[in-house]
C-alpha cells in the first residue's frame, strides 16, 4: 500500500537496520551507501539484487533459494560460472559465524524480547502530554536507540531459517524433489506461535460470548459502538474479563502495522470485535479439535515416510533439525510482535506531535502528521522551521496519497522500470504455479480478499485469495479450506501460519486476485504448489 511520509521516515532506516543484521553477523563487509529499500510510487521496494548478490557472495546460496526466502516476482541475478578458490575460506568462515550466531540467537533472544516487552510497557505508561517538546523528542531518540540495539532480535525476524533450510536441503537427497513438502508437513501444528495464538484466541472469545447473554446482545446489535465494548459490558462479564486479557497481550498489535498511521488493536478494536462476530455465526463444536487432529495426522504420516526413507542414524539428526525449525519459526513472529511494540510508541508519539501542531494553529487535525516526515515535524518542535505552511504542503501530499492509490503497483522494477508479473488465465483443469509452503490438498471456492477488513466475506471452507498477510489476517485462516496468496516466501508470516495451521498453501503466486475469479472452484496442491481451476 502507499506509505505515508511519517511511516516511511521512520521505517526506512529501522529496515536498513534489520537487513543488514545477518550479514553483520557473518561479518560480511558491507558496501557503505548500498540502497536496499526505496519508495516507487509512494510504495516501498527491497533491492532484491543486492540481498541476492550478499547471500552469494558471503555463502554461496543460490540467487532462486534466496529469492524464495524473500518472495516477490523478480528474476534471479546471474552469477560467476567459476568461482575462484580463493573465494572459498571467505565463504566457509562466515557460514561458520552464522551458524554460530544462529545458535546463540536460539538459545538467549526469548530473554531479550522480555526485557525490550517491558521496557516498551513501561515506556508505554508515560503521559507524553506532559512532556516538553524536547522531552518528547528524546522519547522518540530513545525508540530508535531501542530498535537499533537489539541485534538478536533482527537476526530472528530474518535469519531465524537455518534448521528449516538444512531440512529441506537433507530430505531432497533422499526425497528429490519433495524435500519442501515433506518438510512442511512435518512442521505442521509443530508450535504455536505468537500470530496463530491471535486465531485461536478469537476462536475461544466467540464460544465465550456465545454463553455470555450481554457480549451476546453486544456483539449482535448493529448499532453497537466497537469503543464502548468496555463501557457497556458489565464488570462481571466473562467475555470482557477475556477480550480485556487479549488486549492486554496483543494489543499492541495492528492491521499493516509498521505503517505508524494504522491503529494499534487496544486504540480500536473495532476489528477484533468483528472476527469475533463472525466467529459467533460460524461456531462448530470440535472446529479446533479437529484442526489439531489434522495438523497432528499430517505431521505424524510425513514422519513415517521420513523415518522409513532415511538412513537410521541421521533419524536423531532429523529430529533435532524439526525441533530446530520450529523453535526458530516461533522466535521469528516473536520477533516481529516484539519489534511491534516499539513501532506502536512511535505511532503514540506522532499522535502527541500531531495534537501539538493542531494546538499550535499548524495543522487542522492530528492524522495530518502523517503526512510530513518525521524530520519535519522535529524542526518544527524544535523551533529550527517556524512551517507556516504546513498546512499547504499536507493538503498537496494527502491529494498526492490518493493519486498513488488509485495506481496498479508494478511487481518489480528492473532497471527503474516497472514490470507486472502474471500467472496468465488459466484453463479448467489447467495448473498456475507457486511456491508450495504448507503441505496437503484441499478443494473449495475462491474468496478473492484484499484486506482484512473484508473478511467476514470468507465462509468456513472457503479457500482464502489474498495478496498478502501479516497477523492481522490469521483469524481467517481457521475458517479457510487452504490459502493462496500473490506475494511472500516460505518463511513468510502467511507460509509460517498455515504450516502450523496445517492446511495447504501455495503463495507468490502473481496475479492470483485477477485470475480466480472469486466463487470459482480451485484445487490447492500445497505439495507441488499447484492451483488448478476446477
Amino acid at each position: 500500500m502507499v506509505i505515508p511520509p511519517m511511516s516511511w521516515s521512520n521505517m526506512a532506516d529501522a529496515l536498513d537496520t534489520v537487513l543488514k543484521s545477518v550479514m553483520n553477523a557473518a561479518g560480511y563487509p558491507i558496501l557503505p551507501g548500498v540502497a536496499r529499500k526505496r519508495l516507487y510510487r509512494g510504495r516501498g521496494y527491497f533491492n532484491a539484487s543486492v540481498i541476492q548478490w550478499e547471500s552469494y557472495d558471503s555463502f554461496a546460496s543460490p540467487p532462486g533459494r534466496v529469492n524464495a526466502l524473500l518472495g516477490g516476482h523478480h528474476p534471479a541475478i546471474r552469477t560467476p560460472q567459476k568461482e575462484p578458490l580463493t573465494n572459498l575460506p571467505g565463504r566457509i568462515r562466515r557460514n561458520l559465524l552464522f551458524m554460530k550466531a544462529a545458535k546463540r540467537v536460539r538459545r538467549g533472544v526469548e530473554a531479550q524480547f522480555d526485557e525490550l516487552s517491558g521496557r516498551m510497557r513501561a515506556a508505554g505508561e508515560k503521559d507524553l502530554a506532559v512532556l516538553t517538546d524536547e522531552g518528547l523528542l528524546g522519547f522518540w531518540e530513545d525508540l530508535e536507540k531501542a530498535f537499533r540495539e537489539s541485534p538478536d532480535i533482527h537476526f530472528a525476524l530474518v535469519g531465524s531459517a537455518s534448521s528449516y533450510l538444512m531440512m529441506i536441503l537433507l530430505l531432497e537427497r533422499y526425497f528429490p524433489g519433495r524435500g519442501d513438502a515433506l518438510a512442511n508437513a512435518l512442521l505442521a501444528g509443530r508450535e504455536t506461535t505468537t500470530s496463530a495464538e491471535h486465531g485461536y484466541r478469537l476462536a475461544d472469545l466467540a464460544r465465550v460470548a456465545a454463553d455470555d447473554p450481554d457480549a451476546l446482545d453486544f456483539l449482535t446489535n448493529a448499532h453497537s459502538n466497537p469503543d464502548s465494548w468496555s463501557r457497556v459490558l458489565p464488570s462481571a462479564s466473562p467475555f470482557r474479563r477475556e477480550f480485556s486479557k487479549f488486549l492486554d497481550e496483543f494489543g499492541h498489535r495492528g492491521i499493516y502495522e509498521w505503517d505508524l498511521r494504522n491503529p494499534r488493536w487496544r486504540e480500536d478494536p473495532s476489528w477484533l470485535l468483528d472476527v469475533v462476530r463472525t466467529n459467533l455465526l460460524n461456531l462448530r463444536a470440535g472446529r479446533i479439535e479437529n484442526l489439531r487432529q489434522r495438523q497432528k495426522d499430517t505431521a505424524e504420516e510425513a514422519w513415517r515416510e521420513v523415518a522409513s526413507g532415511i538412513p537410521f542414524y541421521l533419524r536423531s539428526y532429523m529430529k533435532k533439525l524439526l525441533a530446530g525449525a520450529g523453535r526458530e519459526t516461533v522466535q521469528r513472529e516473536m520477533a516481529r510482535s516484539t519489534l511491534s511494540r516499539v513501532v506502536g510508541l512511535g505511532r503514540t508519539v506522532a499522535l502527541e506531535c500531531g495534537r501539538r501542531l493542531v494546538e499550535r494553529g499548524l495543522l487542522d487535525e492530528i492524522d495530518d502528521v502523517f503526512f510530513i516526515a518525521w524530520q519535519e515535524a522535529q524542526a518544527v518542535l524544535t523551533g529550527e522551521n517556524q512551517s507556516r505552511g504546513l498546512r499547504s504542503l499536507v493538503a498537496d501530499r494527502r491529494r498526492r496519497h490518493e493519486e498513488l492509490e488509485r495506481m496498479t503497483p508494478p511487481d518489480f522494477l528492473e532497471e527503474d522500470m516497472p514490470h507486472r508479473a502474471d500467472s496468465g488465465e488459466p484453463a479448467s483443469g489447467e495448473a498456475v504455479t507457486g511456491l508450495g509452503v504448507a503441505a496437503g490438498r484441499a478443494e473449495g471456492p475462491a474468496r478473492l480478499i484484499h484486506q482484512p477488513a473484508e473478511g467476514h466475506r470468507l465462509l468456513e471452507g472457503d479457500v482464502l485469495v489474498a495478496p498478502g498477510t501479516d497477523p492481522a489476517w490469521t483469524p481467517l485462516f481457521l475458517r479457510a479450506s487452504a490459502l493462496i496468496m500473490e506475494t511472500g516466501g516460505i518463511i513468510s508470516h502467511g507460509a509460517i501460519v498455515a504450516r502450523e495451521y496445517g492446511i495447504p498453501a501455495v503463495i507468490n503466486v502473481p496475479g492470483a486476485l485477477r485470475i480466480f475469479p472469486d466463487g470459482t472452484r480451485v484445487l490447492v496442491d500445497g505439495d507441488e504448489g499447484k492451483i488448478y481451476l476446477k
